[in-house]
């Protein structure tokens, strides 16, 4: 949201698998500052050949499946444990950089 808003965002959750605080400043460009280091956030993959079929997927489960983690390996873990081959795993900088892009292009100026 903040490349579309063009405004800096604080976000605080807790990792999911130990429920320790995290709290990180997100501007228009990318993560600004952060709490821990290497720190980890999950997405649901879509599914769907094209973007009229992924996209109602993608948008209904975005969020609720965006969790935060202390590390790439633990969120991976996190997502086999659960029998979860839908989740994608990045390093919070670029899973920040891809979602704004990502919401940019699908939002575009309607905010």
């Amino acid at each position: 949201m903040p490349r579309v808003l063009g405004k800096t965002i604080e976000v605080q959750s807790s990792f999911e698998t130990t429920g320790q605080p995290i709290s990180l400043r997100v501007g228009p460009n990318g993560v600004e500052e952060i709490t821990a280091g290497g720190v980890a956030l999950s997405f649901v993959r879509a599914r769907g050949d094209r973007l009229g079929d992924t996209l109602p997927a993608v948008l209904s489960s975005y969020c609720h499946d965006q969790l935060f983690f202390p590390s790439v390996q633990a969120a991976r873990h996190w997502a086999a444990a659960r029998g979860r081959d839908d989740i994608a795993v990045f390093p919070v900088q670029q899973a920040a950089a891809g979602a704004g892009w990502f919401i940019q292009a699908v939002v575009g100026s309607a905010l």
